[in-house]
């Protein structure tokens, strides 16, 4: 048969505990996890990656924010930058040009390496927490499950390239798998949300819906992270109270609000406060930024690598008391038009997409397109830790004795890995009675 129309390009996301373009966790099998191998990559790219995801970050979440600003939302940026970045191993010409500056990915030869090395690291972070010590064996054990996972979903028979196949392999660990979306598009989706579901614990059971397949389908890229990690220094639920949270619009109502002193990293700035809670392990935290009082919609306009990255380096380990809302949320959208808007609107038009890497087109008549990346992301913080998370907040406190951080107004929350400063999760919560838990 000679197919004449335009096929589609299929990438998902979804997220447990933070937001990702796909994050999937604990049942996934062992070859979902990234490359077998740790890609060789200098700290120099690896570097470029993480500070290009942060930035592409900061500018979605500001556009989520223009969109509804007083909705809470959250995303997980390396989930999506590894979605995204499969795609680039097939884009060619303006589309791939256009994804690589949206994304502010390295160049080519160094991207698909520096992915593989990221969620490589990222995988070792749990084995690396396996292994309790004395106190936590007293405590009975503590939790830290981190997975970063990948996919391929393609038609039974495509000719896509094997350089494409290659380097998702090479780097992502995501070999094909081959489906029918041609003759069973139902099917295949099914698998598909299937794998989502154990890879997300069940938290996230249909990323994909009704009608979102069809015959015309030709590829399906799915990135998964999902985090279920316990405080090291645990809130005690007896010392939490409700207390009054003051949400962006100056409307203000009673939320349980956890709190515990203890010694935290914190910073300072201009009258911002950070802190960062660290998870079982160490290798992975959540930072809260509390902006000052009034200053919220600034400090979001202004966030990016460089505002991230003084926040980080400022932290320093102090006597702290906390105050923080217990919340739990999620959220689910597809991305095509913000992407477009942001700088790669030829990728999701059938006419302007150039997917020549994926698969060899006859005259243009077989050409892939992108057609919409679906997202879905769940967070839940409570006294004993994060279930896949993506937190960060800030709290303003006193200027004496102990410092106080007491996030009773609009904070952002990051949790990121420690040693790479990869952002996992990135939201923002500005109504907390909105996110109650």
């Amino acid at each position: 048969m000679t197919i004449t129309r335009r096929r589609a390009l299929a990438l998902l996301g979804a997220g447990v505990g933070g937001g990702g373009y796909l994050w999937h966790t604990r049942s996934v099998p062992a070859g979902d996890l990234g490359p077998e191998t740790r890609p060789d990559v200098t700290d120099d790219h690896l570097e470029e990656l993480v500070r290009g995801n942060a930035a592409f970050a900061a500018e979605l979440l500001r556009r989520f924010a223009d969109e509804e600003p007083n909705a809470n939302h959250l995303f997980s940026p390396v989930s999506l930058a590894t979605a995204l970045a499969m795609a680039r191993a097939g884009a060619r010409g303006e589309t791939a040009t256009q994804l690589s500056e949206t994304l502010a990915f390295p160049p080519e030869d160094d991207l698909h390496p520096a992915v593989g090395a990221l969620l490589y690291d990222l995988n070792a972070r749990a084995e690396d927490a396996a292994a309790p010590s004395l106190v936590d064996r007293i405590r009975g054990g503590r939790e830290f499950d981190l997975t970063v996972a990948t996919a391929l979903w393609g038609q039974a028979g495509y000719p896509y390239r094997e350089a494409f196949l290659e380097t998702l392999e090479s780097n992502y660990g995501a070999g094909l798998r081959e489906v029918d979306f041609a003759g069973d598009a139902d099917g295949a989706r099914s698998s598909v949300n299937e794998w989502i579901a154990d890879a997300t614990g069940g938290r996230i059971d249909e990323l994909l819906p009704a009608q979102s397949v069809t015959d015309d389908t030709r590829l399906v890229a799915t990135n998964a992270v999902a985090l279920l990690a316990d405080w090291d220094e645990a809130f005690d639920p007896d010392d939490t109270r409700d207390r009054p949270f003051t949400a962006l619009d100056g409307s203000s109502e009673e939320v349980p609000m956890m709190s515990q002193t203890d010694d935290f990293p914190y910073a300072r700035i201009d009258g911002h406060q950070a802190i960062e809670l660290p998870y079982v392990g160490g290798d992975v935290s959540m930072v809260v930024v509390l902006p000052a009082e009034g200053e919220f919609e600034a400090l979001e306009a202004d966030l990016g690598p460089d505002l991230l990255g003084t926040f980080f380096d400022a932290l320093e380990e102090r006597e702290v008391g906390i105050d923080l809302p217990r919340f739990e949320f999620d959220v689910e959208f597809g991305l095509a038009d913000a992407l477009g808007d942001l700088g790669m609107p030829d990728a999701f038009d059938p006419d302007d997409a150039n997917f020549e890497g994926v698969a060899p087109t006859d005259h243009g008549s077989d050409a892939l397109y992108l057609y919409d990346v679906h997202h879905e992301a769940y967070v839940s913080v409570d006294e004993e830790g994060t279930e896949a998370v993506a937190a960060t907040g800030l709290s303003g406190g006193l200027a004496s004795g102990p410092m106080t951080v007491t996030v009773d107004r609009p904070f952002l929350f990051v949790v990121r890995d420690r040693t790479t400063d990869a952002v996992l999760f990135l939201g923002r919560v500005v109504d907390a009675a909105r996110a109650g838990s």
